[in-house]
């Protein structure tokens, strides 16, 4: 049992402002690349950020067309290449979709999807690339082609499909792995065309659609998704809140009051204490790509308290994980709009009340789950996935947790997130109780908060967040080979110092002042000037040293206030 000297850490005020670790904003880890995405198309415009073009090519609506006012041999490619990402433990090279529409294709002619290409520069047909390419016989036949050195290229398979003709949609993906084994899907996104045909080529490189001949086609709903590998220069940590404090240089808190009585985030008994915390939190200090935070969850208000009929703790309703943060002075009101986070929630918010529960805050918490957001533009974070599961530990669920210490542990690796929970007396976690592929996600900072209501008149329709968190700690799970790795900061404490005391000496004599020193004709003259009565010589000046005695007494008297402290 610990015994700990509590150290409250004061309500509205920021603990130990300490320089801070920015780094540019970053997906994190290996993570997905947008080459083409929903925004490179669109309103009858196309984003010559995302795209080269050449040839007239232009957009319809979302579509990028090639029609009659489109030349010969006209193109379109991507301005960013496809890159082979195995040194960083990255399997996977690129994903390809997109819906053709053909209104018509020329005789001899032919439409093109080419990836490989080494250069910007090279166009369809270079040697050491492919080639999904179409043609029309009375119906479309798909043929994937390999170039070589060679004049003829080599056909890795064609086939007519005798199902499909003009004005037909057609859904196709092309994916490709580190080792350029390619799997290609025509029409049907269930069954491959090819799958995992190894090639010889270097799938990596950039990507066009391109034309030989005239013919009349469109391309909608295009994505093209590559890799990157983001890591960040971090330490391993365990924070366990030992001696009543915590290390300032690898964590920082913040905490504002809510509405409720004893407000506060506090260091009590070896444990992180949020009491009735409004919109508070505690963040790393340091950001981090790829990594797994966990800690032991106590005292978790499940049931609400009531002081002489008078609500004095109401049940928690958000417990926040936050990831990718820009910025480890963001707000949680901030965090919870603009950043991924994972919340764990006692009850759905109502769209017309801040806290779900009724008039008495008992209100059920059987529905309590588990919700991720996703960093948004604009209109803030978005919803993008929820759980409620019977046959998975709820943090709310009394009768199965009770006293016992909820072990927490949260991974984000390449992009997917994972949460698992288990009671102290488990041997181990299990499978996840909730996982999801977010694609990507971003390098920033990771942090626990809460969000309480702040001002509220009805305290039944306010919130708070009371919950303790012990033996904090954060670990780097970049892949191993490229990991940045740190040692951990010295340990500085994030208690201040007491201020030292301070013996204030007053060496000022009443003989000093000006008034006393006119009276008694010891003022001295000025340079060059006789020492004579000049300065009482004329009625107009009678009134000036009675003034300029009040302005230097007030001087000196505001000195020697400002010289008793420190």
């Amino acid at each position: 049992m610990k015994k700990i000297i509590t150290a409250v850490i004061t309500a509205c005020m920021c603990v130990m402002l300490l320089p801070m670790f920015f780094m540019t904003s970053a997906s994190a880890g290996g993570s997905n690349v947008y080459l083409v995405s929903s925004s490179s198309v669109g309103n009858g415009q196309i984003n010559t950020g995302d795209f080269l073009i050449s040839g007239g090519v232009h957009a319809e609506g979302d579509s990028i067309v090639f029609d009659e006012q489109v030349s010969e041999n006209a193109y379109i490619k991507t301005r960013s290449r496809i890159n082979n990402m195995s040194d960083y433990g990255i399997t996977r090279l690129f994903s390809a979709e997109f819906t053709l529409v053909v209104n018509d294709i020329a005789e001899g002619g032919s439409i093109s999807f080419a990836f490989g290409l080494d250069s910007i520069s090279n166009n369809a047909g270079a040697a050491d690339s492919m080639e999904l390419a179409v043609t029309y016989d009375g119906y479309l036949n798909f043929s994937v082609l390999k170039y070589t050195e060679a004049e003829t290229p080599e056909v890795v398979k064609s086939a007519r499909f005798g199902n499909l003709n003009y004005l037909d949609e057609v859904s196709i993906k092309i994916e490709a792995d580190y080792r350029n084994r390619l799997t290609v899907y025509i029409h049907d996104l269930e069954t491959p065309f090819i799958y995992q045909k190894a090639t010889d080529t270097d799938l990596s490189g950039y990507m066009a659609f391109s034309q030989t001949e005239q013919n009349d086609f469109a391309i909608s709903a295009a994505t093209v998704i590559g890799y990157r590998y983001e890591t960040a220069e971090n330490p391993d940590y365990v924070e366990t809140f030992d001696n009543g404090e915590y290390n300032s240089n690898m964590f920082y808190s913040r905490a504002l009051t809510s509405s409720f009585e004893g407000s506060s985030l506090s260091v009590k008994d070896g444990e992180l204490v949020f009491h009735n915390a409004g919109d508070s939190y505690i963040s790393t200090k340091y950001q981090y790509s790829n990594f797994e935070l966990a800690f032991d969850l106590t005292d978790l208000a499940r049931e609400p308290v009531y002081d002489n009929g008078v609500l004095a703790v109401p049940i928690t309703n958000l417990i926040g994980l936050g990831f990718g943060c820009d910025d480890i002075k963001q707000t949680a009101d901030a965090t919870i709009h603009y950043s991924n986070w994972l919340h764990f929630e006692a009850n759905s918010l109502g769209s017309n009340s801040t806290n779900p529960f009724d008039a008495d805050n008992i209100g059920s918490t059987w529905r309590a789950r588990y919700v991720l957001y996703e960093q948004g533009i604009g209109n803030g974070a978005k919803s993008i996935q929820s759980m409620i599961g019977d046959d998975k530990l709820m943090l709310w669920d009394s009768e199965a947790i009770g006293d016992k210490t909820v072990n927490v542990r949260f991974t984000a690796v390449d992009g997917v997130v994972s949460l698992y929970l288990k009671l102290e007396d488990e041997a181990d976690f299990g499978t996840p109780v909730f996982t999801y592929d977010m694609g990507t996600t971003k390098t920033g900072y990771v942090r626990i908060f809460t969000y309480g209501t702040v001002g509220a008149s009805d305290l039944t329709k306010a919130d708070s967040g009371t919950f303790s968190i012990d033996n904090l700690s954060i670990r780097n799970l970049d892949y191993a080979p490229i990991r940045d790795s740190i040692e951990a900061p010295e340990f500085k404490s994030n208690l201040f110092d007491p201020a030292e005391d301070f013996e204030y000496t007053d060496n000022t004599d009443s003989g000093d002042l000006l008034a006393n020193k006119i009276q008694s004709g010891n003022s001295a003259p000025a340079d060059g000037a006789a020492s004579d009565e000049g300065c009482n010589s004329s009625l107009s000046f009678s009134a000036m040293p009675i003034a300029i005695v009040a302005a230097v007494a007030v001087i000196l008297i505001r000195k020697k206030i400002r010289g008793t402290t420190k």
